[in-house]
């Protein structure tokens, strides 16, 4: 984030993840942005037909905007679209997945406080998701991104107590509560009760999760690399695979309630 000492203006790149009307004439907006994270803006005279604003008000579009410091609300003044995300807004299917990362940015992320991962990760996934229709395995890879980005993540390698490497064995457990896997040694101080069994083939598959959430954290995709994000995704989405993928993503779930939100699994609506 930019700022000037005299104006107080400062510059983001953002998406708009929520809205309100304030007034007849103006608009409150949630904007989710690389530089400053979670920030609310008014928007003023939005239902003129020749406002240059108006675009910022749709819901999941981008765009470079100057926002002015003020008591209150900070004021948008300027917005220049870089895309409406279009491929979105052809299935329901796509729009409820976009509604959820949406309000996973709204509710759960900080104000006023730059994560350049989580937001790379968000808009890596809006671009693929315009083309991309497994979504599921786009949502287990936001969910596992999310987890990473706020150090919420369990270790996929090694032992939560001991800290040995959990390579090869097979008789892992995970805690949700606790945060992590366990090896059969350390298995003895835990309530096996409160605890779930991990197949090998789950560890894995969570690992290839975490790569593929790891290139979209990154940076903003090229088109090049976007298309090789796309068919790892395609690939983690194979029929043999669904297993697998439906018991990652049920455990992240779990760390995601717990260790997130404890309601954020009922805000992705089922189609």
């Amino acid at each position: 984030m930019r700022a000037t000492s005299a104006s107080r203006e400062y510059n983001l790149t953002a998406v708009t993840v929520g809205r309100r009307d304030v007034g007849e004439k103006d608009m409150l907006l949630t904007l989710f942005s690389l530089e400053a994270g979670r920030v609310n803006v008014a928007v003023r005279g939005t239902k003129k037909t020749v406002s240059t604003l108006r675009g910022a008000t749709q819901l999941f579009s981008m765009g470079e905007c100057l926002v002015v410091s003020r008591r209150g609300s900070d004021l948008l003044t300027e917005w220049i679209p870089i895309t409406s995300f279009p491929g979105i807004k052809t299935s329901l299917e796509k729009i409820s997945l976009a509604g959820y990362m949406a309000r996973c940015a709204t509710e759960l992320s900080s104000v006023d406080h730059a994560d350049r991962g989580l937001f790379h990760l968000f808009e890596n996934i809006f671009f693929i998701l315009q083309s991309n229709t497994n979504y599921d395995i786009m949502k287990l890879i936001f969910d596992w991104g999310f987890l990473e980005t706020s150090g919420q993540a369990f270790s996929l390698e090694h032992c939560i107590t001991c800290g040995c490497n959990l390579d090869g064995m097979k008789r892992v457990r995970i805690d949700v509560a606790e945060g992590g896997l366990f090896c059969p040694e350390c298995s003895g101080g835990f309530d096996l009760n409160d605890s779930l069994p991990v197949a090998r083939e789950t560890i894995e598959f969570g690992k290839e999760i975490s790569l593929i959430a790891a290139a979209m954290r990154g940076d903003r995709l090229s088109a090049g690399d976007a298309a090789e994000v796309s068919s790892a995704i395609n690939s983690a989405a194979a029929p043999a695979l669904k297993p697998v993928a439906a018991k990652l993503a049920g455990i992240v779930g779990r760390f995601m309630q717990y260790h997130i939100h404890e309601k954020v699994s009922a805000w992705l609506v089922k189609l």
